[in-house]
């Protein structure tokens, strides 16, 4: 079994946390226009209140094994 190596939170993924963290509280908005999939529209505090929960999963993420042999490429 092939797997990504395991520790400490990535660099990147720490900077993501910490730029979430520092932003989530001041973007106000309804829509989400993805670069591909569909537009969401909610209200504006339920928007708000999605973005803070990312935040802190985001802050809890921590790098997991992954079974690249259990994908057929």
């Amino acid at each position: 079994m092939v797997t990504s190596p395991a520790g400490p939170p990535p660099r990147r993924l720490r900077g993501l946390a910490i730029s979430l963290a520092r932003t989530a509280g001041l973007l106000r908005f309804e829509w989400l226009l993805p670069g591909h999939g569909d537009r969401h529209r909610l209200p504006a505090d339920e928007m708000s209140r999605r973005l803070r929960s990312l935040t802190e999963r985001t802050r809890l993420l921590r790098p997991q094994p992954i079974d690249f042999t259990a994908l057929r490429w």
